[in-house]
């Protein structure tokens, strides 16, 4: 199977330009997401630095999960 993107450059740049990142953006936020991971399974974390970084984390995971990134 394949697939073709098509741009009309240059009125479709900003199109363009996110398509071609994606493969960046999905590395940068697998990246975050085990920054969390890592703060709250592994680090001596304060009562109000964990719920902090859990609340981030939820809705970090909400925002993904509105536009079906699971």
């Amino acid at each position: 199977m394949k697939a073709i993107l098509e741009f009309n450059l240059p009125e479709e740049e900003a199109e363009f330009k996110q398509a071609a990142n994606a493969g960046d953006m999905y590395c940068a936020i697998f990246e975050f997401s085990q920054y969390l991971r890592k703060k709250l399974k592994y680090e001596d974390l304060s009562e109000q630095e964990l719920k902090t970084y859990e609340e981030v984390k939820a809705e970090f995971l909400g925002i993904l999960e509105e536009y079906n990134l699971e």
